[in-house]
């Protein structure tokens, strides 16, 4: 057995001192034994979860003062963005430019939660379309590969303004067959099984990854990640999660649950409009219930139910808006 008492040592740390006994088959194999652990005012890393920083700058040449913040507030994960030419073939300075990122946070003992995007600006500005995208990523797979130690998660990206699948000129990131298309080729090309993408909404995954026309058991087809034996599977269902980039910015996390995004499955069925709160009913027909919240007889917005049920198998990204405009809506 283990029994625990905790005391005050002297000056801040606390002191936990525990006694165990090991017994097998009734037969004491030794006696009891006191240990004393005392905690350390040091910073201890907390690999590939907790706070974050964001640099947009990741193959620009991340700043050194911004990479010093990152020991300094002892973050072990930046989201880092770098934005790619429309070009059809990228420059050998530009696939450098990748590796240069990466190399900065490992210098630092930094993950990256990367991001490829093409648009800086919303709307979007610049001409690419599916097949760019499939292009620039069997490009980019060496130095992805080189690199993926220092990577803790692919953002989906790439599509529309800050790769957030919206707002881009050819309107590629409403095409289901474009963005399943990217995101495998992202999963199974660029990635090894053992990393996993973001989307920015739950409803993209089920709409724009997953696809209904496969048979069960493709790595593509549809399904809820609901078990941990599920999770081990090399699939879409289980590799990929979700940013939240409006976390509690406003009621609808800035987008991020809004009714928009919920009807606007590209196909039929795919999601349904329900106001919040509500007594919602599940997503679609693959969520056998609703998700109570803590106030009696309130439920979640579905798409945030969706994401609570896969939250302890699939990376999630919630990114805290810093200003409060004269309109009391947040953004950074």
């Amino acid at each position: 057995g283990i029994n625990a008492e905790y005391g005050a040592s002297k000056g801040r740390s606390m002191v936990l001192r525990v006694t165990t006994s090991i017994m097998a088959i009734g037969i004491a194999l030794g006696a009891a034994q006191d240990r004393t652990y005392r905690g350390s005012p040091d910073y201890i890393p907390n690999p590939e979860r907790g706070f974050r920083h964001e640099f947009d700058t990741g193959c620009a040449g991340i700043p050194a003062n911004q990479l010093e913040q990152l020991k300094t507030y002892n973050l072990t994960v930046a989201q880092t963005y770098c934005y790619l030419p429309n070009s059809t073939v990228l420059s050998a300075e530009t696939i450098a430019n990748v590796s240069k990122g990466f190399a900065q946070l490992r210098s630092v003992g930094v993950k990256a939660l990367w991001r490829f995007a093409y648009d800086r600006a919303m709307p979007g500005e610049n001409y690419y379309t599916a097949e760019t995208v499939l292009s620039h990523i069997k490009q980019l797979e060496t130095a992805m590969d080189e690199n993926i130690d220092a990577l803790y998660a692919l953002q989906a990206g790439f599509l529309g303004s800050w790769g957030e699948w919206h707002s881009s000129i050819t309107n590629e990131e409403s095409n289901s067959t474009s963005t399943s298309a990217i995101v495998q080729a992202e999963l199974f090309t660029l990635l090894p099984p053992d990393r996993k993408i973001n989307v920015r909404v739950p409803v993209y995954k089920l709409s724009g990854v997953l696809r209904r026309d496969l048979p069960a058991g493709d790595r593509m087809g549809y399904g809820v990640l609901a078990t941990g034996e599920q999770a081990k599977v090399n699939s879409a269902v289980a590799r990929v999660g979700y940013d939240n980039d409006g976390f509690m910015s406003t009621q609808g996390d800035g987008g991020t649950f809004s009714p928009e995004y919920r009807s606007r499955g590209w196909e039929p069925g795919a999601a349904k409009v329900a106001p919040f709160p509500a007594q919602l009913g599940p997503v679609h027909e693959s969520l056998a219930t609703p998700v109570e919240s803590a106030e009696p007889g309130m439920f979640m917005d579905p798409q945030s139910g969706y994401a609570v049920r896969e939250s302890p198998f699939v990376p999630l990204d919630g990114e805290v808006f810093w200003y409060i405009g004269p309109q009391n809506y947040a953004t950074d």
